[in-house]
């Protein structure tokens, strides 16, 4: 059976265990003031080539995302993925990604290398089995580390579930 299991998942490309639309309900409504209510969608824009991913909060809905971008997959090798993003919401080159599948068939991604936009140093990590999604996220001040934006490390992950298509 566990021969079965991961045969399977690594049948499952890149593109199929990461895209879809995922929320956090469960963790928002067990401790809604440390976690509020998130919705994640990633598309295939070109295939094979282009994915797209929104973000945005449950009450403002879709059309209202906090963070909109367009990911270039480049592929290193059937299990490492590097990512070249733009900022769809400051047409702006965003950070780069990279994510490694490990034996289990989970992704593991960050961001690849330093990432600096206005001073803020952006922390970003995030993995995927094609059912669960985690992801951190944070900015500090470049100089003095000081907290800007995201969760503190202590807080831990975002923790969503794809929907059903």
């Amino acid at each position: 059976m566990l021969r079965w299991l991961r045969n399977h998942l690594k049948m499952i490309s890149f593109e199929e265990a990461l895209c879809g639309h995922y929320t956090n309900k469960a963790q928002a409504t067990s401790d809604p003031q440390k976690w509020p209510w998130v919705n994640i969608e990633w598309t295939e824009v070109k295939e094979g080539q282009v994915l797209e991913c929104k973000s945005w909060y449950e009450y403002e809905g879709p059309n209202k995302p906090y963070k909109h971008f367009r990911a270039k997959i480049k592929r290193i090798h059937e299990d490492i993925i590097e990512c070249d993003t733009i900022d769809l919401k400051k047409n702006k080159k965003g950070c780069g990604f990279v994510f490694v599948k490990m034996d289990d068939g989970t992704w593991w991604g960050e961001t690849n290398g330093p990432c600096v936009v206005n001073d803020i140093n952006i922390t970003a990590l995030a993995r995927f089995n094609g059912t669960d999604y985690w992801s951190f996220d944070n900015g500090r001040r470049l100089r003095s580390g000081a907290f800007v934006w995201g969760k503190e490390e202590k807080d831990g992950e975002f923790h969503f579930k794809k929907l059903a298509k």
